[in-house]
């Protein structure tokens, strides 16, 4: 029986050694699996802007400076008219391009608020939707795909207020801003 138990312990030893010595072989010959590649990502913009003024209709305005965009294009329109009585409007359309390689998203129209006046009323229309510095969120499909063209329509007008207390006394220049904000379509 003594035998049979030194050949047991002597099997297995021999075992331990051998998984021991397996384990250790293992260990050395780790392999390591490397992917190259490489990627170029071709030169893209982002170019929305004003391409042209169009379609000036005064009535009854005094014109200090006519609507324009420079040859290169532009992301600002300025303009300087006098109203002289109520009225009286200016008003113009301006083609906003987007010459870049995305789709542009209008998210926002922002118009410098006249509610504290009576006598001034300022709408930009986009898309067939008026909006003023109070309703500047825009609503429907506002995306501009790359090289397509929209108009926008810009109306400052002197209006007849309420009460005739509520014209101004004195002439009244105002700086009027519309700011269209842009952004891409995710």
């Amino acid at each position: 029986m003594e035998k049979k138990n030194t050949f047991y312990v002597a099997v297995i030893a021999i075992l331990l050694v051998a998984v021991v010595a397996m384990s250790i072989g293992f260990a050395f010959s780790d392999v390591e699996l490397t992917i190259n590649g490489g990627v170029t990502a071709k030169a893209t913009k982002w170019d929305v802007h004003f391409k042209e003024v169009k379609n000036i209709t005064n009535n009854g305005a005094t014109v200090t400076t006519a609507p324009s965009v420079p040859a290169n294009g532009s992301t600002s329109i300025t303009y300087t008219v006098t109203l002289n009585k109520p009225g009286d409007s200016y008003e113009f359309d301006a083609d906003v391009v987007n010459a870049g390689d995305f789709n542009a998203i209008l998210k926002t129209i922002n118009l410098t608020s006249t509610s504290d006046v009576a006598y001034l009323d300022h709408v930009v229309t986009y898309n067939g939707t008026d909006y003023t510095a109070a309703t500047n969120t825009v609503t429907g499909n506002s995306a501009l795909a790359p090289e397509a063209t929209e108009t926008i329509h810009v109306k400052v007008s002197y209006v007849q207020p309420a009460s005739e207390s509520d014209l101004p006394s004195a002439d009244d220049a105002k700086t009027l801003t519309v700011t269209l904000v842009y952004g891409q379509a995710q």
